[in-house]
């Protein structure tokens, strides 16, 4: 089932006392800091993963369905 819209939509909240030239400084030393840090680019195990989407909790299908008792 799909709610309702909504009449209006959220205001838009801006902190006071913070120019748009501060937020955009903020945000730029942000970005910096996660660069330096390594964050920007997550890495990618590779261990024996071979489970796909499945994921290592529930494997294969075979192992999802004896799980679930339902």
């Amino acid at each position: 089932m799909v709610q309702g819209g909504c009449a209006q939509p959220a205001p838009k909240y801006e902190m006071p006392g913070r120019t748009a030239e501060a937020r955009k400084a903020g945000f730029e030393s942000f970005c910096a800091a996660n660069k330096s840090r390594g964050a920007a680019t997550p890495s990618k195990s590779t261990g024996s993963n071979s489970y796909g989407s499945w994921g290592s909790t529930f494997k294969n299908q075979s192992n999802f369905a004896s799980l679930h008792h339902c």
